[in-house]
């Protein structure tokens, strides 16, 4: 797998996007995850997603929220653009 790594230096990020919470327990957020992406391709959300593209980072990114402290292994998950 290729990971390109790419920095950005600024004040503060808005992201626009949407979000689900997932558990954590035997495995659940790594079957859900890989859905959430193909949900969000099959119904045209990627599309308004990028509507709002700043160009800071082109296209969509998926953002990990760890929530496990707070709430009993549960994690939120974001499909966002900036």
């Amino acid at each position: 797998m290729n990971v390109n790594e790419h920095v950005i230096e600024q004040q503060s990020l808005t992201f626009v996007g949407i979000k689900r919470t997932f558990s954590c327990v035997d495995g659940e957020n790594l079957r859900e995850i890989p859905k959430m992406w193909q949900d969000t391709l099959a119904d045209g959300i990627e599309e308004r997603l990028n509507g709002f593209n700043n160009g800071a980072i082109p296209g969509l990114v998926g953002i990990f929220v760890d929530q496990r402290e707070l709430q009993d292994n549960q994690m939120e998950y974001w499909i966002a653009t900036l």
